[in-house]
């Protein structure tokens, strides 16, 4: 791999040639001594090969010393180049400069023994005759060791060809998954390692595979966290290896910066700064124009808030990632995202895309998984707790919601089935919600959040009149419901509490359709972790359900 990183020590004014020896191994004769060693038969005659051959596993460390040699008094020359086996690579500043190099190195190889592989000819439009299988001619893009190289972008991609056979060998696998060997597993496994140069997200798999060929974790199996991973992880190579195709060797300009952090219940982030590519209507960042900053808050389930700090660091910023994608969509395509963050071992596993903790590389998996899916290019960067944004996004991630009690779902079933026998239909819009507790596949929440379909049902009264909603939202703004569903005409299942309050007239000014009591249960509502010093028990006053139906 580092005959790659070669390569890309360029800064974008470097001219390439490229040679391959034909039966490379085959330059390299034997000593007769060794012809006892490269005896076979055939119809009971003894044959030796004379020179190194294919498939002894001496002659890669054989062919490559002597490869050693003959290049050394090139290098003493000070001419730059690099090789793989019978591969090599030179570079010059200049494409008339590479091609004479070139030029002369080819004739001091022929007069050592050497014969190259030049592939089939072709003639360019102006005359100037080219070989599949060798570059004579000064270039900026060409193939080298199976990746595409292209000097002037400065990116390295795998060739087609490349991926066209991996898929067909994977493929092949898929369709026997319990038949899979261990040996058809490293043969995969070093395709995969064969990517590393062009795929980002192949290093996730490296210290697997090195674990398991040196017996670390005894085999493949063992060092995934179940079984069926091999297959899980090769379906998502099946799928996914295009998108993940293309890697650029300097770091791309930063077009949106992302502060998060995470809390004992929740976690919070928000757009640093985009760059003028992005569109601007698309500044997520701002509300009304002002310096007001609209946070993207996540609660955090049960089994996350168990976990550690840094765990629960990585989790929110792979919820925050998902915020951006859906709000950015493909305008984040190809474009760099810096994850700025206060928690020096998270911003390492995403650096280092690798933590000695098994949990953390398990997040770590999904979240480089996710970006490079998309086309996202991430970067990570420590900042201090004290810092501006770091305080602010730390401030997020400890945001409470008083209203964010979910209520029993046998009895949300039984509501909306009373829906169903009232509007012919189900609810199919939650109007204050998130992405735990919606009772919708679409939804509205306080806070940006990983698919919601809008923030504050306040701003969002013409999409609420598109739907029949399910509204459970804060009681202590229960007026302000009730103006909204009155001004938009909203047909809806309303949760409301029997309070000794000025708004509860209100209620009979609606065209109600239906009109519950629940009966109080000890679990009705419970408390999501945003909730402060949130206790299960019964409501306090009696809960309400009006089926607000106007006619249209």
């Amino acid at each position: 791999l580092s005959t790659i990183d070669f390569l890309t020590d360029s800064f974008g004014d470097a001219w390439v040639t490229v040679v391959d020896l034909k039966s490379g191994y085959h330059h390299i004769p034997l000593h007769p001594t060794c012809f006892t060693y490269s005896c076979f038969t055939v119809d009971g005659e003894i044959f030796a090969s004379t020179t190194l051959s294919f498939g002894m596993a001496q002659s890669v460390k054989a062919f490559s010393d002597v490869e050693e040699e003959k290049h050394r008094c090139a290098r003493d020359l000070g001419i730059p180049m690099t090789y793989m086996i019978d591969d090599r690579a030179l570079v010059q500043k200049s494409k008339a400069r590479a091609t004479q190099v070139e030029k002369r190195l080819i004739i001091i190889g022929t007069a050592l023994g050497c014969y190259f592989s030049y592939g089939a000819p072709s003639t360019d439009a102006e005359g100037i005759m080219s070989f599949s299988k060798v570059v004579l001619v000064g270039t900026q893009q060409f193939e080298f060791l199976g990746i595409q190289v292209d000097i002037e972008r400065l990116r390295l991609t795998i060739s087609e060809k490349k991926i066209t056979n991996f898929l067909g060998v994977v493929s092949t696998l898929l369709e026997r998954p319990a038949a899979i060997t261990a040996r058809e597993i490293a043969s995969v496994a070093g395709m995969i390692m064969s990517f590393l140069p062009a795929i980002q997200v192949g290093r996730l798999y490296s210290r697997d595979l090195y674990a398991a060929l040196t017996g670390i974790h005894g085999d493949w199996d063992g060092r995934l966290p179940e079984a069926c991973a091999v297959t899980g992880s090769l379906q998502l190579w099946n799928t996914n290896i295009r998108s993940f195709n293309g890697k650029g060797w300097r770091k791309t300009k930063i077009s949106l910066s992302l502060a998060t952090d995470a809390s004992e219940f929740a976690g919070g982030g928000f757009v640093v700064g985009q760059s003028r590519e992005l569109p601007l209507e698309q500044a997520y960042s701002l509300t009304d124009g002002a310096n007001s900053l609209c946070p993207f808050v996540v609660s955090l389930p049960p089994h996350v808030i168990a976990k550690s700090s840094t765990y629960r660091e990585l989790w929110v910023l792979k919820e925050c990632l998902m915020i951006v994608h859906e709000k950015y969509g493909g305008h984040l395509s190809g474009k760099a995202l810096m994850a700025l963050g206060d928690n020096q071992s998270a911003c390492l596993a995403i650096e280092r895309m690798y933590s000695p903790t098994e949990e953390i590389n398990d997040i770590v998996h999904e979240i480089w998984v996710f970006t490079l899916s998309v086309g996202m290019i991430l970067y990570s960067t420590w900042l201090r707790r004290n810092t501006p944004e770091m305080v602010i996004a730390d401030d997020f991630s400890k945001l409470l919601d008083h209203s964010a009690w979910e209520m029993k779902q046998s009895v949300v079933d039984t509501l909306f089935a009373t829906c169903k026998g009232i509007f012919g239909i189900e609810p199919t819009l939650d109007a204050s919600a998130d992405y735990h507790n919606n009772k919708c596949d679409m939804f509205l929440s306080r806070e940006l959040c990983p698919g919601s379909a809008g923030v504050d049902m306040f701003a969002n009264g013409g999409l609420l009149a598109q739907h029949l909603c399910w509204i459970n939202g804060d009681f202590s703004r229960m007026a302000e419901i009730l103006c909204l569903i009155a001004k938009y005409k909203v047909n809806c299942a309303l949760v409301y509490p029997v309070w000794p309050r000025p708004w509860f007239s209100l209620v009979k000014t609606l065209p109600l359709a239906e009109h519950l009591t629940l009966r109080p249960e000890s679990d009705l509502c419970t408390p999501g972790p945003r909730v402060p010093q949130s206790s299960t028990g019964p409501p306090r006053y009696p809960l309400r359900v009006a089926f607000v139906k106007w006619e249209r």
